[in-house]
């Protein structure tokens, strides 16, 4: 718009010098006139543009003041998050941390600024996820899924961190976020809780717990208990001997007293039934001593499920599955028969003991009471339950397998649901 006001001027002053008329003063005032409101329309739009410029500045610098508050905003949550926030550069050197951050490892900011990331990672990693791995993985903007790692505090402790890191592009630039939460006080929750569940699992089983620990004790007290009758018919015979022993080193030889004590050995020999307790007693003995191997195996393999320990360490999955079938024997001894067939050669697995023999001993109780609902319509009929295991590669397979009836194939899909159960 100014540059055409600008370009009718010019042209009414090139326009004096060709029209003649323009010589006469009619002609110069009307042109005098022109000229005039042509400049009124230039001041005019000159002060507008100006108040327009002025209103633009002005915004422009209200824009910037509530970005900076917005900032100043974000700077504050970030440094008052009750979750530890650390940003590194694409060569992973720290660039900010907040306060949590610096609680939860333990070092001031001015210590982790500059510092790779590495900085806070364990020398020896305990878990397959690495901190720094983590943490520059992201290849998307946007966040990442938390997963949980392995924090090192200045004092060289190690504890458990979950993590969410997110690639953020700021212009030219890249840099990742992670957002770190201490789940230390969580995982013994967790503990506390698992541990629980496996103490309900093995309280559901109390009863034929104690019916497994009974039968051997009943046995064993039968046969201590006839031991004891047996050295009580014993006892005579042995006292006469040594009395005959006495006497056959102060007697001459075939004298009247040893052999009247001869036949009173006879005759208790004879009450006594010597020939069957000899036979006897040692088995019953050996049935006893059976009893306690069999009293000591349950409370060996109750011990070992109920364990807290969730540490993971080299296991030998074979005992973890014989201990699982021993504590749950009442459950299925009465419905199937179990096949084991377990490889002798194989080798230790690292894993967390205790629950693998939760979830051997959920598996189990399953497949007994799956064979237990398919023998109900057979009574008298029993079924199987086979436990195998072999190495495969750098694997170990376990395969626990039964006759049951399976699961109707509407569910099938929801096996993996938490909590779901039929």
């Amino acid at each position: 718009m100014v540059e055409a006001i600008v370009q009718d001027i010019q042209d009414l002053l090139a326009a004096v010098g060709q029209d003649s008329s323009s010589s006469s003063p009619n002609g110069e005032a009307r042109l005098q006139r022109r000229i005039e409101h042509l400049l009124a329309e230039l001041d005019t739009l000159k002060a507008s543009h100006t108040e327009a410029v002025a209103a633009a500045i002005d915004e422009r610098e209200q824009r910037l003041q509530e970005q900076q508050e917005h900032l100043r905003n974000l700077q504050a949550v970030m440094m008052t998050a009750a979750d530890g926030i650390i940003t590194v550069d694409a060569q992973g050197r720290i660039e900010t941390v907040n306060e949590q951050a610096c609680k939860m490892f333990g070092y001031r900011r001015e210590e982790l600024l500059g510092q790779h990331i590495s900085f806070l990672q364990p020398s020896v990693l305990r878990t397959p996820e690495s901190l720094v791995e983590q943490m520059l993985r992201p290849k998307e903007e946007g966040p990442a899924a938390p997963c949980e790692v392995e924090g090192r505090r200045k004092d060289g402790t190690v504890f458990p961190v979950e993590l969410a890191a997110n690639r953020v592009r700021l212009g030219e630039r890249e840099i990742f976020a992670g957002i770190f939460r201490d789940v230390t006080q969580r995982k013994l929750l967790e503990t506390q809780l698992r541990q629980a569940q496996k103490l309900e699992s093995i309280g559901q089983l109390a009863a034929g717990i104690a019916h497994e620990i009974n039968t051997p004790t009943q046995y064993i007290g039968d046969n201590v208990r006839f031991a004891q009758d047996a050295f009580g018919e014993l006892t005579p015979i042995l006292n006469t001997c040594r009395e005959l022993l006495t006497q056959a080193a102060s007697a001459p030889e075939g004298g009247e007293p040893i052999r009247h004590i001869l036949n009173r050995l006879q005759e208790l020999t004879q009450k006594a039934d010597l020939a069957y307790l000899l036979q006897e007693i040692p088995e019953a003995l050996q049935q006893a001593w059976d009893g306690l191997q069999r009293v000591r195996d349950i409370v060996r393999s109750m011990k070992e499920i109920s364990h807290p320990g969730q540490q993971r360490q080299p296991t030998d999955i074979n005992r973890l599955l014989e201990a699982s079938l021993t504590v749950s024997r009442n459950e299925w001894k009465y419905v199937a028969d179990v096949e084991k067939q377990l490889d002798p050669n194989l080798p230790p697995v690292v894993c967390a003991p205790g629950e693998c023999n939760q979830v051997f001993l959920n598996l189990i109780v399953n497949a007994a009471h799956a064979i237990a609902d398919q023998c109900a319509a057979h009574p008298g009929s029993k079924g199987r339950i086979t436990v195998r295991t072999r190495q495969d590669g750098d694997w170990v397979e376990i395969q626990i397998e039964d006759t049951g009836a399976g699961i109707p194939p509407e569910i099938q899909s929801r096996i993996f649901e938490p909590f779901f159960t039929q």
